[in-house]
């Protein structure tokens, strides 16, 4: 493929369903905006990708670089929602209406049957479903054979997608998209909670608190994610190995049900307190090795993604998000993952999640915003 004549297209569904070409021989780095808010229950969070973007130091930073920014549609999860069921208030008023009618062992099993339902799970797998339709459409003019595969996304103009959320729970489209196309890919999760909850497993039953188990499929949900309801689209094939490719950093609120689980795969996992008593130089070091990401240059190094979570670092430097926990990394500490995961030869993704600009006063919002598009800069520059 000639690199001159190579574009990409993507379709994006706006109020006009209009279509845009991005030249990725121009085009350098492409930033999603997932405003997708609905795998938690505070409203805002799907405000933040815009409100980075539109900030002087975005603007300033990106005043030199090839740059797309791709509004992820939302409107197909809502109307696909509304066809099968109006709202939840509705479902829960049907079945309790219908409990009072059943037997006492009915009665047991419509509720199991309710609770495996979690807050809003069709809308999450669905949007997951058009970020993984965004992506597709990015790397469907790449896709003609293996081997031609291969060495296009070892060349230059390949382009790096960051995906700006909205909460945690718009990773499951991003990183399963990258699994579709680097089935060895290696997540680097920072965050203060380790989101490998389930279905069954979780007490608030936030979908937020479950991307990494959605990525894992069997392995940690105990059955293929095409079984829950709204992720019947997905290609068991592209699964993330928790035993071996992923780590944590910044962890500090950690469901027990959760904790089991990172023992059960002893999954490489640095808490905030890790990270301070022994330096995050030492923690990313630990996190490289185990993940088999070597520090010479040869370009055939397994891929890297970074899943950035905002509320990893302490809410001195990023108080504006829907589940801070006191005691994080500190900003500095934030900069230097970043960085390491820029200088790592096969560096191919990350997401930037949970700023939330309808939470604290307005120097706070000002101050999360201005950290997180630093996180943004400092991970792109030089690429």
């Amino acid at each position: 493929m000639n690199e001159q004549d190579f574009t990409t297209t993507i379709a994006l569904e706006e109020e006009e369903n209009n279509i845009k070409t991005i030249s990725s021989s121009k085009k350098h780095l492409v930033f999603l905006e997932s405003c997708f808010n609905e795998g938690q229950r505070r409203m805002g969070v799907e405000k933040g990708p815009r409100m980075l973007f539109e900030s002087n130091k975005f603007k300033q930073a990106m005043n030199n670089r090839n740059y797309e920014i791709i509004t992820v549609p939302t409107s197909i999860a809502k109307e696909n929602k509304e066809e099968e069921d109006n709202n939840e208030e509705i479902k829960v008023q049907q079945t309790l209406i219908s409990l009072m009618k059943d037997e006492k062992e009915e009665k047991q099993k419509e509720i199991r049957d309710l609770e495996d339902i979690c807050h809003n799970q069709e809308s999450v797998g669905l949007f997951a479903k058009n970020l993984h339709f965004t992506y597709s459409t990015i790397f469907s003019n790449l896709k003609k054979e293996e081997q031609e595969l291969k060495e296009v996304t070892e060349k230059q103009n390949f382009p790096f997608i960051i995906n700006v959320g909205g909460d945690h729970s718009v990773a499951i489209g991003s990183i399963y998209s990258m699994l579709s196309l680097f089935p060895d890919l290696r997540v680097l999760w920072i965050d203060a909670h380790a989101d490998i909850n389930t279905p069954e497993g979780s007490l608030s039953k936030n979908m937020h608190g479950m991307p990494v188990a959605f990525l894992s499929g069997e392995q940690v949900l105990g059955k293929e994610r095409c079984d829950f309801k709204g992720f019947e689209w997905m290609n068991n094939q592209f699964k993330l190995d928790v035993s071996s490719r992923l780590a944590y950093i910044g962890l500090r609120d950690v469901d027990d049900f959760e904790q089991k689980i990172i023992e059960k795969y002893n999954i490489k996992a640095f808490t905030a307190h890790d990270v301070a008593k022994v330096g995050i130089e030492k923690c990313l070091e630990d996190c490289f090795n185990y993940l088999g990401l070597l520090k010479n240059n040869n370009s055939s190094q397994p891929p890297l993604f970074l899943s950035f979570d905002v509320d990893a670092v302490d809410p001195r430097f990023t108080p504006s998000t829907g589940t801070a926990v006191e005691n994080g990394i500190t900003h500095e500490d934030a900069l230097k993952i970043c960085k390491k995961c820029r200088d790592y030869v096969n560096f191919v993704g990350m997401d930037l999640v949970e700023v939330n600009p309808s939470i604290g006063s307005d120097k706070e919002v000002a101050e999360t915003i201005s950290h997180s598009v630093d996180y943004l800069i400092q991970a792109t520059e030089n690429l």
